[in-house]
């Protein structure tokens, strides 16, 4: 009897950690693994400098700005050994302000609705994927590197 009650337990425990995994919408986590077909973009803050763009300066992320096709798949990967996100700022510009604390969880599935980030990515990891739904500019930054000189922000364009 214990050994069934131990099994159903399990049974249960699998199953719950199941549905909260598969839940629709729900933000996936640091996979470590690219998706195949996904763009990458690569996060480094010394081995990506300034750039001047009709954006303003960008700096920290490669390729910078990104003009990608609606309907792309886009993951970012970390090529530092410390920590950083990728997340979303406006539609508008970059605001003086950068990212919000919220900016260290991941959230959101598409780089074209406001609130998506990476969350936080230490040294080598990759993100889950994100698709590129909406034509448009999309200005994002890193939560811990955006106040810097230069700050470490990037632009993608969905057409």
């Amino acid at each position: 009897m214990v050994r069934m009650m131990r099994g159903l337990r399990l049974l249960a425990l699998a199953l719950v950690a199941c549905a909260s995994a598969c839940t629709p919408g729900a933000p996936g986590a640091v996979t470590n693994s690219l998706q195949a077909g996904t763009i990458v973009i690569h996060l480094g803050l010394t081995r990506y400098g300034a750039t001047n763009t009709q954006y303003g300066v960008v700096s920290g992320y490669s390729q910078n700005p990104l003009t990608v096709a609606s309907g792309a798949v886009i993951q970012f990967e970390n090529d530092d050994d410390f920590g950083h996100t990728a997340t979303f700022l406006s539609t508008t510009g970059f605001p003086a302000e950068g990212p919000p604390v919220s900016a260290e969880t991941p959230s959101g599935t598409d780089v074209t609705q406001p609130g998506w980030s990476t969350g936080e990515l230490v040294g080598g990891a990759i993100s889950r994927a994100f698709r590129a739904t909406t034509p448009g500019v999309y200005f994002y930054g890193c939560f811990h590197h955006y106040s810097l000189n230069p700050p470490m922000r990037g632009v993608i364009i969905v057409q």
